[in-house]
């Protein structure tokens, strides 16, 4: 078993002199096993962590260790190699520490796979921040546009036509006069919608006000429209998570509260802003029908997927729970700045 043992074996007295090694360890370290026989192991690794070893031995208890890294000292051009260890202490008839079982197994290329796995995720969510960051920067263009032409256009219109039909005070052209302010009317309502689109496109009050502000001026839109019964409470002083990070936070809201009313069947959800250690934490919690557990756990719940990835892609996370009534959302970001949460 020791001989036929794929992993690097060998077995040390307790002062840590080798007796022997198998041809796994002999060759992983590119000498001959007679090589090692008799020599101090800490000798031949400098680097190794008597520590360990000396804990073993005082506590007669195996040592295990994950992806330790190492060096070898005859070999430095082989770069850094990570291993999993076990120390076993093999006991006399005392009860006290005879010698010690010593199981190294390789896992380097488990280790670097991992690292290229993580740096490609810091990768990925850098990519997907920076789309993100010029998908919100077309949106303002596009709304800058709606406003600065189209709704300089219907403006334009607008007075004209009123000028129009100020012009038919008579008996015969009452009727249209009549029509003319009806095409008034329908011109403030194309007005509005531009200004409900360029305001969902790029808020200006989160621009100018912040966060808290801004989702306060969303609840009283949809409350307004009489569609449910919004409150906010909490605040999130300006500036304290950063803009981008305003924004997912801005968007989350803004996904929530369109499920809620469309979907919930609710009469009134709850925003709530506060803190948690170094992170600020919003809240959108409804008293509704509640969500299915399994649209949760396969992600299908309307907009679950986009506000999870908003929340990940500035460095937060993202949850939804359902309650009894209701469902609750949580979506939590770093802070740029430590706030008093008083």
């Amino acid at each position: 078993m020791f001989e036929g043992s794929a992993n690097c074996v060998a077995l040390l007295d307790r002062s840590f002199n080798v007796l022997r090694v198998n041809r796994a360890f002999a060759s992983a370290c590119g000498h001959a096993m007679e090589e090692f026989t008799g020599r101090w192991n800490l000798d031949l690794y400098p680097s190794g962590d008597r520590a360990m070893l000396e804990r073993v031995v005082a506590t007669r208890e195996p040592f295990r260790a994950e992806a330790m890294p190492f060096v070898h000292p005859d070999a430095p051009e082989r770069g850094v190699t990570y291993w999993d260890v076990l120390i076993t202490p093999i006991l006399d008839v005392y009860g006290d520490v005879g010698c010690l079982f010593l199981s190294l197994t390789e896992v380097t290329d488990y280790v670097c796979t991992l690292h290229k796995l993580q740096e490609s995720q810091v990768q990925c969510r850098a990519l997907a921040s920076g789309i993100q960051t010029r998908i919100e920067f077309e949106r303002g263009n596009l709304a800058r546009e709606l406003h600065d032409e189209l709704g300089q256009a219907l403006t334009v219109l607008r007075l004209g036509l009123m000028r129009v039909a100020s012009d038919f005070g008579t008996p015969h052209g009452l009727g249209l006069g009549e029509s003319l302010r009806l095409m008034v009317t329908k011109v403030d309502e194309v007005g509005h919608a531009v200004e409900r689109i360029t305001n969902w496109l790029t808020p200006t009050t989160l621009e100018e006000l912040g966060l808290t502000a801004a989702v306060e001026a969303e609840a009283a839109a949809w409350q307004s429209r009489g569609r449910i019964q919004c409150r906010v409470r909490g605040t999130l002083p300006s500036g304290s998570v950063g803009r981008a990070r305003e924004t997912a936070l801005f968007r989350i809201v803004q996904e929530a509260l369109t499920n809620v009313v469309r979907h919930a069947e609710a009469s009134l959800v709850v925003i709530s802003f506060r803190f948690r250690g170094l992170a600020a934490v919003v809240e959108i919690r409804d008293n509704g029908r509640g969500i299915d557990h399994t649209r949760i756990a396969h992600h299908t719940a309307p907009g679950l997927a986009g506000m999870r990835q908003r929340a990940v892609i500035v460095g937060g996370t993202f949850d939804i729970h359902p309650r009894r009534p209701g469902t609750t959302v949580t979506a939590t970001v770093p802070l740029l700045t430590q706030v008093d949460p008083s």
